[in-house]
């Protein structure tokens, strides 16, 4: 939960995503066609992905 803080500390927006969720790159494109920036975390790619595994 420590490191879920730190990455919501940084920006004010945070998208975890899967590549294989569809709604996942639609909300992102939601948050970037104003001009967002919000910070994206693929969880594939993250070392942790086991721990978040049911979510």
């Amino acid at each position: 939960m420590d490191r879920v803080k730190d990455l919501a500390s940084k920006k004010a927006a945070v998208i975890f995503t899967k590549s294989s969720c569809y709604m996942c790159h639609s909300i992102t494109q939601l948050f970037y066609e104003p001009g967002a920036s919000p910070a994206v975390h693929e969880l594939e790619m993250n070392p942790m992905v086991g721990k978040w595994k049911g979510l």
